[in-house]
C-alpha cells in the first residue's frame, strides 16, 4: 500500500477545489443524473409509472390477492415486469452503452424477481385453498455473476 506523501496530498486538496458543479442551479439539476438516465434507476419514469398501475391492475384482477402479503408479492411482480421492460427499451435505442452481458445479466435478474414472486403468491394462495403442492418451484438466488 502506498501513502501519499504531503505534498501529493496538498496536491490533491487543490485539485479538488477545481472540479464539479459550482453553482446552485446546476447543483439542482446534476443531483438527479444517475437516477434519471440509469438503466437501474430505482425510480420511474412518467411512461413507466403508468404502465406499472397498468400492469398491476391486471395482475390483481387476475391473480386475485387475499391478504397484504399476496399484494406486496404482486407489487414486486409489477416492479420487477417494468424493470425487464427498460432493458428492452434501452437495447433497442442504444441508450445505455452497457454490454450484452450486463444487458443479459440486468434482464435475467428482473425476470427472477417477478417469477420468485409469482411462485410464492401461487405456493401462499395453494396453501390457503387446502392444497398442499405436489411439486415445488426452486428458484436459485445468488450464483456466480
Amino acid at each position: 500500500m502506498n501513502i501519499a506523501t504531503t505534498k501529493q496530498l496538498m496536491a490533491n486538496r487543490q485539485n479538488a477545489l477545481k472540479g464539479g458543479v459550482k453553482t446552485n442551479a446546476g447543483k439542482e439539476v446534476s443531483k438527479y443524473n444517475a437516477v434519471r438516465h440509469g438503466i437501474l434507476s430505482k425510480l420511474f419514469n412518467p411512461e413507466e409509472q403508468q404502465e406499472a398501475e397498468v400492469i398491476q391492475k391486471y395482475l390483481l384482477q387476475e391473480l386475485q390477492p387475499q391478504s397484504f402479503l399476496e399484494e406486496l408479492l404482486i407489487e414486486t411482480m409489477t416492479l420487477a415486469y417494468v424493470r425487464r421492460q427498460r432493458v428492452y427499451i434501452f437495447d433497442q435505442r442504444d441508450l445505455y452503452p452497457v454490454s450484452d452481458e450486463k444487458s443479459t445479466r440486468y434482464l435475467v435478474a428482473s425476470e427472477r424477481q417477478f417469477y420468485h414472486a409469482l411462485h410464492e403468491l401461487q405456493r401462499i394462495q395453494a396453501i390457503n385453498k387446502g392444497f398442499k403442492p405436489a411439486s415445488m418451484a426452486v428458484d436459485i438466488i445468488g450464483g456466480n455473476d
